[in-house]
């Protein structure tokens, strides 16, 4: 959209089907003389949904207790990064649910762009889907424009870029497979904890990027509840999950 001629930016809506239209149904409701504070106000994070405190989560793990282990950690953003350097797929929740149809970093399921075999493992343990679907980067903001041509803020993952040449060799398993992407940017405002675990992660690589998508298996929603994650874990669909303050892993018989 950048090279059409008088385009300076656009904004596309992170639940623009029919989930948006209640919004659109709130704005009309709004009284004419109050739409001004809200017309042209950016939407800065769309982590609009339920949120579970580490007692709700507790109870949840508590009822499958005889198929997970869990312990609590201070060291969260720290232990992620480490078991991603691993090559371990990361089952991430944390914060109010995404509010429309793409993780942005609360519901989401994270691993290590920079080898293209990751594409496989989590297509074959998460997604089913063909090979050539792609997964999406998340990019510290600040940094977005070192990988991406053209690049804007992207906080809701609903632009694509063309990956600046030679770049691409550093991220195969969050590109397109005609070296676009389509990212969601991430700052201190729309997401602070994901953005630590990115800094952290930029700091031990250099690489300021980290594949995500959806939380969940195939045809099936984005994981909602405690509960959810759990048995997505249980089922084998990430190695290790990350909830609240807890990490959690299966008990192998």
């Amino acid at each position: 959209y950048l090279k059409i001629p008088g385009v300076k930016n656009v904004f596309v809506h992170p639940n623009a089907g029919d989930g948006g239209v209640a919004l659109g149904a709130a704005f009309m409701a709004t009284p004419p003389e109050h739409r001004k504070r809200i017309i042209g106000r950016p939407l800065l994070s769309c982590g609009l949904g339920e949120a579970f405190n580490n007692q709700k989560i507790l109870k949840a793990l508590k009822i499958f207790r005889d198929k997970v282990e869990y312990k609590e950690r201070s060291d969260l953003v720290g232990y992620t990064v480490e078991l991603l350097l691993k090559g371990k797929v990361v089952g991430w929740f944390q914060g109010r649910a995404e509010w429309g149809p793409r993780a942005l970093g609360f519901r989401s399921v994270l691993a290590d762009p920079r080898k293209i075999e990751i594409k496989d493992r989590i297509n074959d343990v998460l997604k089913n889907r063909e090979w050539f679907m792609p997964f999406a980067p998340s990019v510290l903001e600040e940094e977005g424009y070192k990988y991406f041509k053209n690049f804007v803020p992207s906080p809701f993952m609903t632009l694509t870029f063309d990956v600046i040449p030679g770049k691409e060799e550093l991220f195969p398993g969050a590109l397109h497979i005609d070296n676009t992407a389509r990212p969601n940017s991430v700052n201190k405002k729309n997401n602070p904890l994901y953005y630590l675990l990115l800094r952290k992660w930029f700091t031990k690589t250099s690489l300021p990027i980290i594949l995500n998508t959806s939380f969940n298996k195939h045809g099936l929603p984005i994981v909602n509840s405690p509960k959810d994650a759990i048995e997505h874990l249980i089922m084998g669909a990430v190695d290790e999950l990350l909830i609240g303050n807890f990490c959690v892993k299966r008990k192998f018989e």
